[in-house]
């Protein structure tokens, strides 16, 4: 039986892709990378954290010039807070699970400020970010943690994502996963958030 659902932010709960390429290439410009396609971007980098993009487009890179490049990211990175948007049915599914399920959110973020700007901070008891865990997915490492923040099995839990990283990751953390789009296969696909209902009645009848 599921008790707990986790879900991924970029891709899943919101679209960022704008934000987040129109970000990276402001990080890229003032560092010596590459500016990125807006397709390529999608395609080869929305799913890495904001450290690993620098340092693919920014080779050459130091280590402590990349720490400051990071930070500086992270400070600029609300000027971009406007182009993102919850995804359709997102809120309303949180509201329809929330208080029948337990509720986290697993990312490869590094802050949650959008998380309280969009209104949606209240659903979940747990936020696990990049900053807690040293092993990024698909690495099980981010699902291990949030296990033993809500004290839940991974055969009672379920995540939420949108490509490959996400599904490697559950399956190595032993729990199962729904993928919001058609990047790649989950035990579940969907395209519409209110999918998981029927999803979650068919795994307790």
């Amino acid at each position: 039986m599921i008790k707990l659902i986790l879900f991924d932010i970029d891709g899943t709960l919101i679209d960022s892709a704008e934000a987040n390429w129109r970000f990276l290439n402001t990080l890229n410009k003032k560092y010596g990378g590459r500016q990125l396609v807006f397709e390529d971007y999608k395609k080869d980098f929305y799913a890495y954290p904001m450290r690993t993009v620098i340092k693919l487009c920014c080779p050459k890179i130091a280590e402590s010039v990349l720490d400051e490049a990071c930070k500086y990211g992270v400070s600029i990175y609300p000027e971009f807070h406007k182009l993102i948007k919850v995804n359709k049915n997102a809120v309303e599914l949180l509201n329809k699970l929330y208080g029948n399920y337990k509720l986290g959110i697993v990312t490869s973020r590094i802050g949650t400020r959008i998380i309280d700007e969009l209104g949606i901070r209240k659903f979940f008891q747990h936020i696990i970010t990049f900053n807690d865990y040293k092993r990024p997915k698909p690495d099980p490492e981010p699902l291990l943690i949030a296990f033993e923040r809500f004290n839940i099995k991974p055969e009672n839990t379920v995540y939420i994502g949108d490509n490959q990283k996400d599904v490697d990751c559950s399956k190595s953390a032993g729990c199962k996963s729904i993928v919001f789009g058609d990047a790649a296969k989950g035990d579940w696909n969907i395209d519409d958030f209110l999918q998981v209902l029927k999803i979650l009645k068919s795994e307790t009848s």
